[in-house]
């Protein structure tokens, strides 16, 4: 992969350093009750605050992460996406490959836990983080990049043992180029009581067995934030799949 041919439209942490995803609320107070609630009434009550993805490059937010853009731009192909703030527009699109993702009650007991993982879903916790009820999401997407109105490349999920979260990751032909994987103490941690609280969510990138980045999550105490390490990369997949894939396992935290 040339990252310099990348270099002009993308900032520098994105190709080859360092930046976060972090969540931004509009009412932090509320949503701090709001996590209260959640956590005290394990989950059984849910309220639901407005709240935003940002990526952010030095502290400084340059783009967002948008859920369902096309209820509220309908210009914009349907799928989450990128979408940077100046000069605004998208950057990158997740295009859906399967049917549309149709709502699925909560597993009860071993047996409702055991059939849920064999049938390939995500835990509750991977659609929205307490939610009692869960969703499918699309299984494989094709990386669309706007401003080159071109596939990049195409993530699948093929979720592991213990509900860890893989995405395997292919180039625009379909050959596997590398892979994302959940850690085991990661996926332990997030079946935990108070799982927002209890551990930080870690993902790892590998090529050729080899690992070349991570997503690692950081507590804070107004918002959600996964630091972004790519230094490692050296042109052995591209960024923007990279970024592609934080967009698909993190979409979840907003609501826009």
């Amino acid at each position: 992969m040339d990252v310099d041919a990348l270099r002009n439209g993308w900032p520098a942490a994105v190709l080859s350093g360092r930046y976060t995803f972090r969540t931004r609320r509009r009412d932090d107070l509320a949503e701090s009750l709001a996590d209260v609630v959640r956590e005290v009434s394990m989950d059984a009550l849910n309220p639901r605050t407005s709240k935003q993805l940002h990526v952010c490059v030095a502290g400084r937010p340059v783009m967002a992460v948008l859920r369902n853009p096309a209820a509220r731009r309908t210009q914009l192909p349907p799928g989450p996406k990128l979408y940077q703030f100046d000069p605004p527009g998208p950057l990158l699109t997740l295009l859906s490959r399967d049917d549309p993702a149709v709502p699925l009650s909560h597993p009860t007991g071993a047996f409702g836990w055991l059939t849920w993982w064999a049938a390939g879903h995500r835990a509750p916790t991977a659609a929205h983080p307490g939610s009692r009820a869960a969703r499918v999401r699309a299984r494989t997407v094709d990386v669309l990049d706007n401003r080159l109105n071109v596939i990049i490349g195409r993530l699948q999920l093929t979720d592991g043992p213990l509900m860890r979260a893989r995405i395997r990751i292919h180039d625009p032909a379909g050959r596997l180029l590398g892979e994302m994987r959940e850690t085991a103490a990661s996926s332990v941690r997030s079946w935990l009581p108070m799982n927002s609280k209890a551990g930080a969510a870690r993902f790892t990138f590998t090529v050729d067995g080899q690992p070349v980045a991570q997503i690692r999550q950081r507590f804070r105490a107004w918002h959600y934030t996964y630091e972004f390490d790519v230094t490692r990369l050296a042109g052995r997949l591209d960024p923007r799949l990279v970024l592609a894939c934080g967009v698909r396992q993190l979409a979840y935290h907003s609501t826009y």
